[in-house]
């Protein structure tokens, strides 16, 4: 009973954090103009770049870390400041050679913040309920904030200002709760006993897979919309983007199932595990066909209704933003609960960098003679690689033995 209400409020925490984004969009485009939201759009990117490889990459190897062994919290809690540290310095590096406007500093701010950002905390401890909750207040105020301000000012640099206080302001309520639950005292206790170099460094190097993984997939994830932005300006770029942002809230649903059931696969081992992989991926294929119906049914209607503009997107870019969820839901499963429970994060990292070679070329030789959704094409290819690959990799680590 506890599981499953856990995957009800964690598929309401990513059904909140899919729907903001898409309410807001078409408010902010219409009060400060489609070129200034491109703007913005491009440097998200990168602060979204950064986040993917050295945070949220790392969700999955937090879980099990604490999962094991929960004194684990201070080494992880380190690493946390290190990283937000190494990335906040690549992003600064990044507005001082891009000349970006000096509203976008503040995303510094929103990535130190990513130092005490623990909702993996909340995934380990099976806190669905008080994430979902945490995620509807900041939502709540984040939309308001939006819909009172933004017609006031008008302004692209003030949406940037109310976007990376409500980053800052998530991740401080986390952290608070954490605190609450272990004490502030004992996390840094666990951090005194966690300073220690060689320990990190063992960390960091069994952790170098959800890293590198992460890290070679945004290479495809976010280089062509860069590529969009250079070629086709800034009106192109907010479509691409939006149907990337549609993929990935939606593919959040899809990870949180995965981690909510990922505790349970890593906790039994030998046949016990194998059958309960096959029991998840039932139910996961049903989740993921009515998804896929939804795309293609509902999605049309909502944003014909919220952005007048998507009026004029053919019906495919709704069938290629299915088929890219399909896929990538289906390679998060594989990895998350294969890859993870077996060690075997290797083989993820692999089909990636295969994958980022075809999408990458694709990209640069299609893109421009194709038009700019060209990139959700392939995407699409890229990603139907990567699960190909997995399969095939684990298929032969596990000999014949069939375990999808």
């Amino acid at each position: 009973m506890i599981n499953k209400k856990n995957h009800i409020y964690g598929l309401l925490n990513n059904l909140v954090n899919l729907i903001a984004p898409i309410a807001v969009l078409p408010f902010v485009i219409n009060h400060t103009g489609i070129n200034n939201y491109g703007t913005f759009v491009q440097v998200n990117i990168i602060y979204a770049l950064t986040t993917a490889v050295l945070f949220t990459s790392l969700t999955g190897y937090f879980i099990k870390e604490f999962v094991t062994n929960e004194k684990q919290i201070g080494i992880i809690f380190l690493l946390q400041m290190i990283f937000a540290l190494v990335s906040g310095i690549a992003f600064l590096f990044y507005l001082l050679i891009t000349k970006t406007y000096s509203d976008s500093f503040i995303f510094l701010l929103a990535i130190i913040s990513n130092s005490v950002n623990f909702e993996w905390f909340f995934h380990a401890k099976g806190m669905q309920k008080e994430l979902f909750f945490r995620t509807l207040i900041i939502r709540i105020l984040f939309l308001s904030a939006v819909f009172l301000i933004i017609p006031i000012y008008q302004s692209i640099h003030i949406y940037i200002v109310i976007y990376s206080l409500v980053i800052i302001l998530a991740n401080i309520l986390t952290f608070i709760v954490v605190i609450k639950k272990i004490t502030l005292h004992t996390l840094l206790s666990s951090i005194s006993d966690a300073r220690n170099l060689k320990k990190i460094r063992t960390i960091i190097w069994d952790a170098k897979y959800f890293m590198l993984t992460p890290a070679v997939g945004s290479i495809y994830q976010y280089g062509d919309q860069i590529l969009v932005s250079f070629l086709f300006g800034n009106a192109q770029l907010v479509f691409v983007n939006l149907a990337k942002q549609i993929i990935g809230a939606s593919v959040m649903v899809s990870g949180t199932l995965c981690r909510v059931e990922q505790k349970n696969i890593i906790a039994v081992n030998g046949n016990e595990r194998l059958k309960r992989i096959k029991k998840t991926f039932s139910y996961y294929s049903l989740y993921l066909l009515t998804c896929f119906i939804g795309i293609n049914s509902i999605l049309p209607i909502m944003l014909n209704f919220l952005i007048a503009d998507t009026k004029s997107l053919a019906f495919w870019y709704y069938i290629l933003i299915s088929f890219v969820f399909v896929i990538t839901s289906v390679s998060i499963f594989i990895d998350y609960l294969i890859g993870v429970s077996y060690r075997r994060e290797f083989l993820t990292l692999k089909s990636n960098i295969i994958c980022a070679i075809i999408v990458t070329s694709l990209n640069l030789t299609f893109l421009k003679h194709f038009g700019a959704y060209f990139s959700l094409f392939s995407l699409t290819i890229g990603e139907a690689i990567v699960v190909t690959l997995l399969l095939f990799f684990h298929r032969k680590a596990f000999g014949r033995e069939k375990i999808i």
